[in-house]
């Protein structure tokens, strides 16, 4: 697997594990849903999941 799919993976898992934890919340709480926080966390942590995932595969590959 290259280094591109391997970033994109990683980042697009983030955002889902983001989206699911956000959602079952506000279910577990009894809360009325909050589509537009949903999606913001969601590609928040897509972008945060992107570039720790490019830093590490960088290191890794430096250090090797």
């Amino acid at each position: 697997m290259n280094k591109r799919t391997k970033i994109i993976l990683l980042a697009i898992t983030s955002g889902l594990v983001s989206l699911g934890v956000n959602v079952g919340m506000d279910y577990w709480n009894e809360k009325e849903a909050d589509y537009p926080w949903y999606i913001f966390n969601f590609f928040l942590w897509l972008a945060i999941g992107a570039l720790s995932a490019y830093l590490v595969i960088k290191e890794a590959e430096e250090g090797s």
